[in-house]
C-alpha cells in the first residue's frame, strides 16, 4: 500500500533511496470498515489507497466532496463541521502535519511537488462548485461521467446530496 503513494509523488518529482526509505517509514496505515468514521489528527495529510471516503456535514449529513482512490486529503480542524466516512472498506494512507512539515523544511525542493499536489487537492472541491451551477440533469451526468465505474459503488442518496438534490428527483433524471 506505502509503494502506491510513492509511486504518486515519484510522478512528479524524483526521490532519493533515503528519502523514500523515510517516507515508507513515516507513512501510517489505517484500515476502515464501511460506515466508519476516519478520526486523524487535526491537519494530517492523508492519500486513498482503496475504497472511497465521504466528506460529509455533521448536523445535516449533506454530501460535500467525494474522495476516491488515488486522491489526497487535509483532516479537519477539531472544531469543523464536517468529518469523512468510508462508504466501503477503504485504506488510507496517512503523514502527520509535523511529519510533512519537517520533510518540506529539509528538503525544499519538494515545496513545488507539494505545491502540486494541494493545487489538484484545491481543483476537486472546484470541481463541485462547477457542478453545481449546471442543471440538474447536466449535473448529474458530469458528475457520473467523472466517476465513471466508481459511481456505481457511491449510494445514490449521496450522489443526490453531492448535488444538492432531492434524492428521488435526482433518481428520476
Amino acid at each position: 500500500m506505502k509503494e502506491m503513494l510513492i509511486a504518486r509523488i515519484r510522478k512528479h518529482t524524483l526521490l532519493s533511496t533515503t528519502l523514500e526509505s523515510e517516507l515508507l517509514d513515516l507513512i501510517a496505515v489505517r484500515r476502515l470498515s464501511a460506515d466508519r468514521t476516519l478520526m486523524l489528527r487535526e491537519e494530517d495529510h492523508f492519500f486513498v489507497a482503496e475504497g472511497i471516503l465521504k466528506k460529509e456535514s455533521q448536523p445535516n449529513q449533506d454530501v460535500s466532496h467525494f474522495l476516491t482512490e488515488g486522491q489526497f486529503g487535509i483532516f479537519p480542524p477539531a472544531r469543523s463541521s464536517y468529518h469523512f466516512m468510508s462508504l466501503e472498506p477503504t485504506t488510507v494512507l496517512i503523514l502527520s502535519q509535523e511529519d510533512v512539515d519537517r520533510l518540506l523544511v529539509e528538503n525544499r525542493w519538494l515545496l513545488g511537488v507539494y505545491r502540486k499536489l494541494l493545487f489538484e487537492w484545491a481543483m476537486e472541491r472546484f470541481h463541485r462548485m462547477e457542478l453545481l451551477l449546471l442543471p440538474a440533469a447536466e449535473a448529474k451526468a458530469a458528475l457520473l461521467a467523472r466517476l465513471g465505474k466508481l459511481a456505481n459503488r457511491i449510494p445514490n442518496k449521496d450522489l443526490a446530496s453531492y448535488l444538492s438534490l432531492n434524492v428521488s428527483y435526482y433518481s428520476t433524471l
